[in-house]
């Protein structure tokens, strides 16, 4: 099912803090709509421009740093090219770390729709001293490369005269696959081949989907791949493919003890460090302050043990803050001698107020009975209500703070390396530290009150 439009439909993929948004704006200027997806509240960015007397739609995808839809934003951005299919995926990569932003680019190609590569930030990547061969680039991706440095709008003409001529060469093939794929090792083609083959026979399904694509996310065992074909085909004639995908991702398993999916991942890491070493040349050594310290943060042993003393840090840190330093001011009331001000930590303060000096206060001014019905609701009911509730908010306030440093800095990034393979034990994935630690798996989140 494509977009139902004359319209040429370009959308932008690819990693957060690649230059996404800045590529957007170039391409569009003023002309941008921004909403949400249906039904989420991830942010929508859509605008157009136009080549000649033609109208390009533009559509900035959320950042993911996978199609693997774990993530709410995975989901979006695959199934908006799956659904939609675009003309062009404008896949955005960071030149300076081609090598770590090549495993979504590989997936990206795997979906089998035109793509041009917007190889952003080239003049970074000269400067750390790395030279890359766009040309041997372009034909070990067998994909358009351009070379760009958004910040400067260099290479955007070259861009644009890309998108056209790739959108163009979609529409005389009538959006059929690209025929592009990685070579799997013999005992991985095994089992895929059969089941690509299978899925060719289901024409309803292949006619919105790749069949190779299928069958390797068949084989990853992908629910929402699984969804896809039950959905798509008529009848109970799903139930054999499954049946087939399980039967030989329980043999391979089996065999050769252990999961299909990271042999899939080790074959897409051999390709991308095959086109790493082919077309990137260090001409002079220059080690980034970030590299030194990925090494230690990232360690799969050490990176363990620093997330658990930060986490133990900010722990400290939201309760020294907020309930132990007597650093904010205290408002209170005497009725012999009025209002005063003291010094206390932010939730003695609110409780203090609520619970002692307000109804101290009002009581000397309504002069209510003790045992009257509205003193008992004023005092006990909202005054104590409302209290206890914003007695939480220093602790919720620094606890936010302290994560949202931590996101800015970039650890948060690292931390779903470290703990993606102990958090899949779980059934979770890396992306679920944040999640976790607001919802109060860590550092207490929601249960600091507590």
């Amino acid at each position: 099912m494509s977009h139902v439009h004359s319209d040429l439909l370009v959308v932008l993929a690819g990693q957060p803090n690649t230059g996404k948004s800045t590529l957007f704006s170039l391409l569009t200027g003023l002309h941008q709509r921004i909403g949400n997806y249906p039904g989420v509240t991830v942010e929508k960015k859509s605008g157009h421009y136009h080549e000649g007397d033609r109208r390009i739609e533009v559509v900035d995808l959320p950042g993911t740093y996978s199609f693997s839809s774990y993530s709410q934003e995975e989901r979006i951005a695959r199934d908006f090219i799956l659904l939609e299919r675009p003309e062009v995926i404008v896949a955005v990569v960071d030149a300076s770390n081609l090598r770590r932003h090549l495993h979504l680019l590989l997936q990206l190609l795997e979906l089998q729709v035109p793509t041009v590569v917007c190889l952003n930030m080239v003049d970074m990547a000269e400067r750390w001293g790395l030279k890359i061969d766009f040309k041997k680039l372009a034909e070990s991706l067998d994909t358009p490369v351009v070379p760009m440095v958004g910040s400067k709008g260099k290479g955007l003409a070259e861009l644009r005269a890309a998108i056209l001529a790739v959108s163009e060469k979609t529409q005389t093939l009538n959006h059929e696959p690209t025929g592009w794929k990685i070579d799997y090792p013999a005992e991985l083609g095994a089992i895929l081949v059969p089941l690509e083959k299978a899925l060719d026979g289901k024409e309803h399904l292949i006619e919105d989907f790749s069949s190779r694509w299928l069958a390797v996310k068949l084989l990853e065992n992908d629910r929402e791949a699984r969804r896809i074909v039950q959905h798509h085909t008529h009848d109970d004639a799903w139930k054999p493919i499954l049946e087939q995908a399980d039967a030989a991702r329980n043999s391979y398993e089996t065999v050769h003890r252990e999961p299909v999916s990271e042999a899939i991942v080790r074959s897409r890491n051999a390709k991308a460090d095959a086109t790493v070493a082919t077309c990137i040349t260090r001409i002079k050594p220059h080690a980034r302050g970030t590299d030194v310290i990925d090494r230690f943060v990232c360690h799969p042993f050490f990176g363990l043990l620093l997330f658990a003393l930060i986490m133990l840090v900010v722990f400290q840190i939201v309760f020294t803050l907020a309930n132990d330093l007597p650093w904010f001011p205290q408002v209170g009331y005497a009725h012999e001698t009025g209002w005063s001000c003291e010094w206390a930590s932010p939730v003695d303060a609110c409780g203090n107020f609520f619970e002692e000096w307000l109804p101290e206060y009002l009581n000397a001014r309504l002069a209510l009975p003790e045992t009257g019905l509205f003193a008992s609701f004023l005092y006990k009911g909202v005054l104590a209500g409302v209290g206890g509730v914003l007695t939480f908010v220093p602790l919720i306030f620094f606890m936010f703070l302290t994560l949202a440093l931590l996101e800015r800095s970039g650890y948060f990034a690292r931390a779903v390396v470290v703990l993606d393979g102990l958090l899949r034990r779980f059934g979770l994935h890396g992306q679920s530290v944040l999640p976790l630690a607001l919802a109060g798996g860590i550092v207490g989140g929601c249960a600091v009150p507590a």
